[in-house]
């Protein structure tokens, strides 16, 4: 009996692959729309009075809202929460920032919160099924997630902490809303061409910082850094980094592509697109993030080499050396802040010598570390949920401790084992005879992915767990968008929609 695990085999029907010129054609439209939105927000941000921002911001939610183009709108939501030069990011009420919106004295709304509840009220109004192979997963997920949030009350929440935990979890509503839109490989493929680009922007404007030591933001905000970021022969590495999360999606993007069958995007404008995300992890000396990034490169690469690609892995080695030899010798900043980066990514041979310092450069282990672990250990077996005596000792630089002082040892085997199941789940998907007639072995990029975004979570920053502390929307887009490219993929073979795996514009609406 075939399998079609709840995609109705009936879809391939409802559309035709569109002709590749009149898509190619589409892209580039579509580029200059996100362009023209990019143009808008930046403006508004910067140069109008918070007054007009808002007015602003609130036309766009009515413009997605109505909008059929939702792989557009949630890009564009990408890129706005994770910006190159750090664009965006200021929070200060009266920033130039993306706005807030008064709801009475000391209480406010975001933007971002009101995206997420018009993209809940869209779908609900939407009318069609949400088709989602890990729907089952994140079901439990918040079942679980309810039980402690009231459990947290039991120990003890104040107002004030109870709606920051609501700030925090009502982002994870984009584990569903991401793959309800994005449902298709077409829409796939169309988000990933909007998110491409702004990895060359990323290392640009990172670049742009090592030169007048402050971010772009900082600059348009006449704000002073409290550090200068800037490149010299006499300086130390400088930590300069940012769009790290679309960094990370769009070089898994690339990878697929390059690995699989249906040629989609140029080769060499896929490999330089991962060129530029390890480039630029890497220059920003962020240890984890760099153990990370290589894994998934070297690991995508050996991948690629068994299924018959090794001429252009090593056309792409080759490339690669070229191109930072070129830059070194070209760029003496770019060489400076290179070989500052490798000394600092070194250290970590201290670290597996037994120094936890590393060289006295690392305090996540016999700092942070222990304070979280202090207070998890007055409470191991359930931890303190979101309540107050979690707020007080939470640490989002330090995740598996981090996780434990949230949820407990309970919570932490079940996050843990949640992590090992969707990572298996992909994996099997992979496998499938049908799905590697269409797609090759490149679904297990996406196993490669989310085993890199595991070794950052226990290297660098929390990447995985309800309550992450900081960047919680960026990291649980990441999740969302990955997993709707899985969901999208396999949907494509057991629906059955031709060759190209793409459906027609009728299925979106």
């Amino acid at each position: 009996m075939t399998k079609t695990y709840g995609f109705p085999v009936e879809a391939a029907a409802k559309g035709q692959p569109a002709p590749v010129a009149a898509a190619a054609d589409k892209g580039w439209r579509d580029i200059v729309r996100l362009t023209l939105l990019m143009g808008i927000t930046f403006a508004s941000v910067y140069y109008a009075p918070i007054s007009a921002n808002r007015l602003v911001f609130l036309a766009f939610l009515l413009l997605a809202y109505r909008s059929k183009d939702d792989y557009l709108w949630l890009a564009w939501f990408f890129i706005i929460n994770d910006a190159p030069g750090r664009l965006f990011s200021a929070e200060g009420l009266l920033d130039h920032r993306i706005p807030l919106y008064p709801l009475a004295a000391g209480a406010s709304i975001e933007f971002q919160e009101l995206f997420v509840f018009m993209y809940i009220a869209k779908a609900f109004f939407g009318g069609q099924r949400l088709e989602y192979i890990f729907k089952r997963a994140f079901t439990v997920f918040f079942i679980i997630l309810g039980i402690f949030l009231l459990y947290s009350v039991l120990l003890g929440l104040s107002m004030k902490n109870g709606i920051q935990a609501f700030k925090y979890l009502i982002p994870w509503a984009w584990i569903f809303i991401i793959p309800y839109y994005l449902r298709s490989p077409e829409q796939i493929e169309k988000a990933s061409r909007l998110l491409f680009p702004f990895v060359f922007l990323a290392l640009a404007l990172q670049i742009h910082t090592f030169v007048t030591g402050k971010y772009l933001d900082h600059i348009l905000r006449g704000e002073k850094f409290i550090f200068n970021l800037a490149v010299d022969e006499s300086s130390e590495v400088s930590r300069v980094w940012a769009s790290v999360f679309i960094l990370l999606y769009c070089s898994a993007q690339a990878l697929f592509y390059m690995a699989a069958r249906e040629k989609i995007f140029r080769y060499n404008y896929l490999a330089a697109i991962v060129f530029c995300s390890v480039a630029s992890i890497f220059l920003s000396a962020t240890r984890g993030w760099m153990l990370g990034i290589g894994f998934l490169a070297a690991a995508s690469v050996f991948q690629m080499s068994k299924s018959g690609k090794i001429h252009r892995m090593i056309n792409l080695a080759l490339a690669s050396v070229a191109v930072v030899f070129i830059l070194q010798w070209s760029f003496p900043l770019v060489r400076h802040q290179f070989d500052a980066a490798l000394e600092r990514f070194s250290t970590l041979k201290l670290l597996a010598s037994g120094d936890i310092t590393a060289g006295g450069t690392l305090k996540r282990i016999d700092v942070r570390g222990k304070r979280v672990l202090q207070a998890f250990n007055e409470n191991p077996v359930f931890g303190w949920g979101v309540s107050d005596t979690y707020f007080e000792y939470a640490d989002g630089h330090v995740g598996p401790q981090n996780i434990l002082l949230n949820v407990g040892v309970a919570g932490f085997v079940y996050l843990n084992l949640l992590y090992v199941f969707l990572c298996l789940k992909v994996w099997a998907f992979s496998q499938e005879k049908k799905v590697r007639a269409k797609w090759g072995g490149a679904l297990i990029i996406y196993v490669l992915a989310l085993v890199t975004i595991f070794i950052i979570h226990g290297s660098s920053t929390q990447f995985w767990g309800y309550v992450m502390q900081f960047e919680q929307t960026e990291k649980i887009i990441t999740f969302s968008f990955l997993f709707a490219s899985v969901n999208a993929l396999v949907a494509s073979v057991y629906r059955g929609e031709g060759e190209t795996g793409r459906v027609g514009e009728g299925e979106t609406r």
